[in-house]
């Protein structure tokens, strides 16, 4: 993003909802033509991200560019403690609609979390699945996959089984019941806590003690939050950003054919 120049030389209005950065010197700051929406934005902890997204050059970028609406508290709160301006909007992916009906032969879907200790009953007539994509795909191939993998969820699952975040918000938002496995102390995951899903420990079916326990504490048909009031909000908060930078840009032009 710090190369991007457009042959129209326009700015381009970019969405910063996401994971930032396998490469965060690439990253930002952005190119003077990309005019950014930060929303739903995630900083890695696992690599040198946050290194250098705190170094004046990023902090100015970011000041420039607030409130910066994070996915997580976690980003809020590190973002915050910089000095710049956070709003906690959670993520876009909880903006999909919510189904009308549940599925007449619906199925659990196991989705990357084939080797936690899932009682028998449940794993029978499961679905295993999982987000894992080769590299060499062409993109135009990998948005497809991802199309047919939420129409599955949306068509067939009456309750997911995962460790994966992005498969647990968009199944909320459409109204799916998911039992959630991840590490609970994970900052990326207290966007999950916050809408009331329960993180359970990981474990393997190796660790009999630990399954047992799993066993027992799990709720393994849990009852769907309500996330409409998020997803309202986050949307409403969305679009008033877009409108407030699409304003900015038209009054900069006015000014420079003054």
């Amino acid at each position: 993003m710090r190369e991007f120049s457009p042959v129209d030389g326009r700015p381009h209005l970019l969405l910063m909802n996401g994971w930032f950065a396998h490469t965060p010197e690439a990253c930002l700051p952005a190119g003077d033509s990309i005019l950014p929406v930060f929303v739903g934005f995630h900083m890695t902890e696992w690599n040198r991200t946050r290194q250098v997204f705190s170094t004046p050059e990023c902090l100015a970028y970011l000041k420039r560019h607030e409130p910066i609406g994070c996915r997580d508290r976690s980003t809020a709160q590190a973002l915050s403690a910089l000095g710049v301006e956070t709003h906690y909007t959670m993520c876009l992916t909880l903006t999909f609609l919510r189904r009308t009906t549940a599925p007449r032969d619906g199925r659990t879907l196991i989705v990357d979390a084939d080797h936690l200790p899932i009682p028998e009953s449940i794993r029978r007539d499961a679905v295993v699945l999982t987000h894992e994509i080769p590299y060499r795909l062409s993109e135009e191939h990998k948005r497809a996959i991802a199309r047919s993998r939420l129409d599955l969820y949306r068509a067939r699952a009456d309750r997911v089984v995962t460790t994966r975040l992005h498969c647990a918000l968009p199944c909320l938002a459409m109204g799916i019941p998911v039992v959630f496995f991840g590490n609970p102390q994970d900052g990326r995951f207290s966007i999950l806590e916050d809408l009331g899903v329960p993180i359970h420990p990981t474990t393997t079916r190796r660790d009999e003690r630990v399954a047992l326990r799993l066993l027992r504490e799990v709720c393994w048909d849990p009852e769907v939050p309500d996330v409409e009031d998020a997803k309202r909000t986050l949307r409403e908060w969305t679009q008033a950003r877009i409108a407030e930078r699409i304003a900015e840009v038209t009054t900069t032009e006015l000014l420079d054919l003054e």
